[in-house]
């Protein structure tokens, strides 16, 4: 596996003629461009995976250990290895299990439970009571409240179980009560302390003439019966129309009242004539109404026939300047296409040419640095040679000298003792001579005594012999085992010196592979990209813009 993140690009991929094209510049430089952003996107992603695997062993690593924390205290409740049975978790006060309250994982005292659930009642966002993330059971808080706060409860779970948006509180200040009673037909509401509110805009209750501001239906509606005349009844506000008869008008709901003026009926001095007067007006607006509608819709009418006719001319106009465009068109694409062949066939021809060269440069080029560092390489073990041999004879002839010098040491050293021993010899004959000269048998005496004393020198001679040759093997040995240590590094410095060579050889023959890879994947890169600039110029007309590789 080679990692080309760690391999620049060949100096060979970036090398153009001086003639080249503009459109082989730019598929040169962008597939060298593309190639590193891939490169680069596949090394992220391999350090991702590698990250995401140390992480997933970490977590196998942490649930393993959690699984042994869990097995070592197998047998405890949840919640329940913190705080005992006997002990409020609230106000950690002892207690009995007959007088706590035991939730879904605590004990608690009564005062703390009943505090507990009216803390919840404060606050939707604390709804329901919860103990650890649990909300307690509904059985649980009936048994062990009193009374008011277990209504309270039940108030506000009714309330909190409607959606917050279709909930309606009171708009008094001082109430702010939520409201269950809602009349849909009159479209109010109504808390139980009696405040009564609009639906519509949440505010103070409207007249019963009056329509909500926020009533935009109610608005048009009266609007329409002011223009036609008719009237609302006094009880239920229902609009009423008039067809026939008199001005006596009786409701659905059993309310009566005057049409004319729209009071309770007998309260007023109304007439028939009055109706018809009413009615007439009523209908020469309506008809006013209507012959303005219908001028209005004759004339919008005609505007549309004349915008119709206009808009016809238009879009024959413009048909006309489309096909003239078109066709002028298709002729430009017909001239731009017969001209994109040959112009693509010598942009692949000068392609081709041009990664000949640089093939060849780069093969040159790596044949020149591999010859380099086996010549190089050569250069170095020879010179290492070289200067081991030379340490080697220096070292040999520094022993011969040192030896040759213990030598002539112990030569002068036996030269002087030969004389001494000669001096004592002589100087032991003379006192013999002296001391046996008159007697009988001296003679032979002497030459006893002194057979006698020249074996006593003899022997210590051959001892002091014996000990030069003893001492000149030693150094000898002493000698050639430092020769042997400085021959046993010598040879760990020339394998360390070859592994050093072999380990550059090596790194060079893996760049030498990656420039190679380099310059195939380039290659291909430039041919994409060279075939997607036609297609774009074949497809848009335009100039071709060259794709990201990881697009």
């Amino acid at each position: 596996e080679l990692d080309l993140s760690r391999y620049a690009p060949p100096e060979a991929l970036t090398r153009l003629p001086e003639e080249a094209e503009e459109a082989i510049i730019l598929v040169v430089q962008s597939s060298i461009e593309n190639i590193q952003q891939q490169v680069e996107a596949e090394k992220q992603r391999a350090d991702e995976a590698a990250a995401a695997a140390a992480a997933a062993a970490e977590e196998a690593e942490a649930a393993r250990r959690a699984e042994e924390e869990a097995a070592a205290q197998q047998g405890k409740g949840k919640g329940r290895a913190e705080y005992p049975d006997d002990q409020c978790v609230s106000c950690l006060e002892d207690i009995t299990p007959k007088d706590g309250v035991k939730t879904v994982c605590h004990y608690y005292c009564a005062e703390c439970f009943e505090r507990l659930i009216e803390v919840t009642l404060t606050s939707e966002a604390q709804w329901p009571p919860k103990c650890c993330l649990n909300p307690i059971p509904f059985r649980t808080i009936a048994r062990h409240v009193g009374d008011e706060l277990l209504q309270q409860y039940k108030d506000k779970d009714e309330e909190y179980k409607v959606p917050v948006e279709n909930r309606i509180y009171c708009s008094e200040p001082d109430c702010g009560e939520w409201v269950r009673k809602v009349d849909q037909a009159r479209k109010t509401a109504r808390c139980s302390k009696g405040h009564t509110m609009c639906l519509l805009c949440r505010g103070a209750p409207h007249d019963t003439a009056e329509a909500c501001p926020q009533d935009r239906d109610r608005l048009l509606t009266d609007q329409l019966a002011e223009e036609e005349g008719w009237r609302r009844c006094i009880r239920c506000s229902v609009l009423v129309e008039h067809r026939e008869a008199c001005q006596h008008m009786t409701c659905r709901c059993g309310a009566e009242f005057c049409y004319v003026c729209g009071a309770a009926w007998c309260t007023c001095a109304c007439n028939i004539a009055m109706l018809n007067e009413i009615k007439q007006r009523a209908a020469q607006r309506r008809q006013v109404r209507e012959e303005a509608q219908a001028a209005e819709d004759a004339w919008l009418a005609k505007a549309l026939e004349l915008i119709a006719n206009l808009e016809r001319e238009e879009r024959r106009k413009a048909a006309e300047a489309r096909a003239a465009e078109e066709a002028e068109r298709l002729h430009r694409e017909e001239v731009r296409l017969a001209a994109l062949e040959p112009k693509y066939k010598g942009l692949r021809i000068s392609l081709a040419e041009l990664e000949l060269f640089q093939r060849i440069s780069l093969f040159s080029a790596q044949d020149s640095e591999l010859v380099a560092c086996t010549a190089g390489a050569a250069e170095e073990r020879a010179a290492q040679t070289q200067k081991h041999e030379a340490e080697r004879a220096e070292l040999r002839a520094a022993a011969a000298a040192d030896i040759r010098s213990r030598e002539l040491e112990w030569e002068k050293d036996y030269r002087v003792r030969a004389a001494w021993e000669k001096q004592l010899e002589q100087e032991y004959a003379a006192a013999l001579r002296t001391f046996w000269a008159d007697k009988v048998g001296g003679h032979v005496r002497l030459e006893q005594a002194m057979r006698d004393y020249m074996r006593k020198n003899d022997g210590r001679m051959d001892a002091w012999r014996r000990w030069k040759s003893d001492e000149l093997e030693r150094f000898r040995y002493v000698a050639e085992d430092e020769l042997a240590v400085r021959e046993e590094l010598m040879d760990a410095a020339s394998e360390r010196q070859a592994e050093k060579l072999a380990a550059r050889e090596t790194e060079l023959i893996r760049r030498h592979m990656a420039e190679r890879k380099w310059y195939d994947l380039v290659v291909a890169e430039r041919e994409r990209l060279l075939a997607e600039m036609e297609v774009v110029e074949r497809e848009t007309g335009g100039e071709a813009l060259l794709g990201k590789g990881s697009e």
